[in-house]
């Protein structure tokens, strides 16, 4: 240990710093940690959405707010989506509008998981008898 020390301080004064030296390391750990911040939802340069597809999203802003959607298909940075309206006036959870949109990646959304109670609300009347020709046909017009 006082080797070690008198090694450490050897030539330490006002003018002399000793740095540790930069280890390989250390600098996996610190980018590995600046990679978990990275918003994968969230457009970047060059972002591929295809990963999207089959998943279920939120919209978040404006009045596009609260609708659920299903991303179909992507083409150009566009997503063109199946979506389940129960928020617009005259609809309900217990009476969906069923609708196809296209619209750009870019737009505000969060990503849902299958265990959301909208998601599974959602999948409940894609499997419905009663709505399940017209999604059929929705999906079939998106692809």
């Amino acid at each position: 240990m006082e080797e070690s020390y008198k090694d450490y301080s050897k030539e330490f004064g006002v003018y002399n710093s000793k740095i540790p030296p930069v280890t390989v390391g250390n600098a996996y750990s610190r980018g590995y940690e600046e990679a978990k911040k990275v918003d994968f939802t969230q457009k970047t340069v060059g972002t591929d959405y295809s990963s999207l597809v089959d998943r279920y999203i939120r919209f978040n802003e404006g009045g596009t707010r609260g609708l659920i959607a299903e991303v179909i298909s992507i083409s150009e940075n566009q997503l063109n989506l199946l979506i389940m309206n129960t928020v617009s006036s005259g609809f309900s959870t217990s009476n969906p509008c069923f609708y196809s949109w296209v619209i750009h990646a870019e737009h505000d959304f969060e990503l849902l998981h299958l265990t959301d109670d909208s998601v599974r609300l959602f999948i409940d009347y894609k499997n419905n008898n009663n709505y399940k020709k017209q999604i059929a046909e929705l999906i079939t017009e998106l692809r």
